[in-house]
């Protein structure tokens, strides 16, 4: 299962999407009577439906790394997790730019990890399509 490159680009996709829960999206300065500001921070699940994707993306990944017998459903899933992975670069996006109105935002390369792990799915899609297609030209001199 290790030894086949697309579980690579799976792992460090889901490594790059694990890092995404521990992420701050930015801080509200809240003024207390008596002169005293405390400082909130926005974690992921500040913003349930940041949270509900990067729940199931996560998932997803991890059923995907031990489906290596079921290539069929591997590509299937592969083009789900792609698609809500940009999902959820445009949420993190939408969420981000209405960051300031409440507090401050803070920007982080942690931002585009989506983007990444899209894209590594997509390696690992060619890869497995390419797996596919080599069993079932096998399959065929049968």
């Amino acid at each position: 299962m290790f030894q086949r490159k697309q579980t690579l680009f799976w792992i460090a996709a889901l490594a790059l999407t694990i890092v995404q829960f521990f992420r701050t999206y930015g801080a509200a300065l809240i003024p207390f009577p008596g002169g005293r500001i405390v400082t909130v921070d926005f974690f992921f699940d500040t913003y349930w439906p940041v949270a509900a994707l990067l729940y199931l993306v996560t998932v997803i990944q991890i059923i995907n790394l031990f489906l290596y017998k079921k290539h069929a459903l591997q590509i299937r899933l592969t083009g789900v997790v792609i698609v809500l992975l940009l999902g959820l670069q445009v949420l993190v996006g939408y969420c981000l730019w209405r960051l300031p109105e409440i507090g401050l935002v803070k920007y982080d390369i942690i931002d585009v990890f989506p983007v990444i792990s899209a894209i590594l799915h997509f390696f690992a899609f060619k890869r497995v399509s390419a797996d596919y297609a080599l069993i079932k030209s096998l399959g065929r001199l049968r």
